[in-house]
């Protein structure tokens, strides 16, 4: 599973988190519930995988057999909220995940390689865990690299 297989999902749109504005983002009601997925503008064609090293703190490159260029996939209530107040502004309501991907995205100079795309539905946990485990079947028992950090 990658970006494009995403579509047949709803993700046909992608937005450069570097020039994501409020504007873009569905708001005309008070709460967007949905499934948000980041990932790389584009994979470089050297790299397989990136995985989080926690001993030393940073990405590090590996080989691996499969590609795949969704870094994460996520589901909130309220998309506003959890896109431009938690990854973009940094404001910690969330788990210490949200955080550290904010923390990568602001700090870890990520913010101009990464693109998200989102679909709105009431049903966004039971869509999260689909693509989840769909991922999971495809890569191995891998998850997208930034939703185990």
């Amino acid at each position: 599973m990658d970006s494009k297989s995403l579509a047949q999902h709803g993700f046909v749109k992608w937005y450069s988190l570097n020039k994501l504005t409020i504007s873009d983002l569905p708001y005309n009601q008070e709460r967007v519930p949905g499934v948000y997925v980041f990932r790389l503008r584009e994979m470089p064609p050297e790299v397989d995988d990136i995985v989080w090293d926690r001993n030393k703190k940073k990405w590090e490159i590996v080989e691996v057999k499969t590609v795949s260029d969704i870094l994460y996939i996520g589901e909130t209530g309220d998309l506003i909220e959890r896109i431009f107040g938690n990854y973009l502004g940094g404001i910690p309501k969330y788990a210490s995940t949200t955080q550290r991907i904010h923390d990568l995205l602001l700090r870890g100079e990520y913010l101009e390689d990464v693109e998200i795309s989102w679909v709105i539905t009431e049903n966004h946990k039971k869509l999260e865990d689909f693509l989840r485990k769909k991922h999971k079947q495809e890569y191995n028992g891998k998850r997208p690299p930034w939703n185990h950090i």
